[in-house]
């Protein structure tokens, strides 16, 4: 044994809170994993829209300036998808584009014809669709707010709570197995594109 291993045994573990449901163990994991804070996130951007798109990073620049930075050197074509890197707050802006159009670095001018993508913490998959409207598939967003909404009154009982978080398990659950499809079925698509399965 080492001497690092004789100190770190003689250390006390913090006592653990008890469970009595395998809800309530699912739960408390769950939640613990979703509030870790962490500021870096990654997403992938699906473009249904019916035609290709530009993806740029919107780089503030100091005042109300900012450079767009294109995520790929072409334009997007439908059905297809685009992995991003990225941290919590940073926005994106999509326009519509010519097929095959190189994308470069420029000055931001707002038109009509884009949308904003701010990020948050867990935008896990987001589509693009006809009118360039976004829907997030984000499941772990929507559980960490019901989570605070079902604990956060003070006249609620336990048996209220508890019903609640199984109700929200349940939800998420379902959700999870959704999200989950749709990137198994994105991946298959860029396989068969002949891109690189994501890591």
């Amino acid at each position: 044994c080492s001497s690092w291993g004789r100190e770190m045994s003689g250390l006390r573990r913090a006592p653990r809170r008890r469970w009595t449901t395998v809800v309530g163990r699912m739960v408390w994991a769950m939640v613990a994993t979703l509030t870790r804070g962490e500021v870096a996130t990654k997403f992938s951007l699906r473009n249904l829209s019916g035609g290709s798109i530009g993806v740029w990073w919107l780089q503030p620049l100091g005042g109300s300036r900012k450079r767009m930075v294109p995520q790929t050197s072409v334009a997007i074509r439908n059905s297809s998808s685009l992995e991003v890197n990225s941290y919590r707050g940073h926005e994106f802006v999509i326009r519509r584009e010519s097929w095959k159009a190189s994308l470069a670095d420029e000055a931001y001018e707002a038109t009509s014809e884009e949308v904003i993508l701010t990020i948050g913490a867990t935008n896990d998959i987001v589509i693009v669709d006809e009118a360039l409207d976004l829907s997030r598939h984000d499941a772990s967003w929507a559980v960490r707010r019901a989570v605070r909404g079902s604990t956060s009154s003070p006249r609620a009982t336990s048996a209220e709570a508890a019903a609640a978080l199984r109700s929200l398990l349940e939800s998420w659950r379902l959700g999870w197995l959704a999200e989950s499809e749709l990137r198994v079925a994105m991946e298959a698509e860029l396989a068969a594109l002949g891109g690189e399965a994501p890591a």
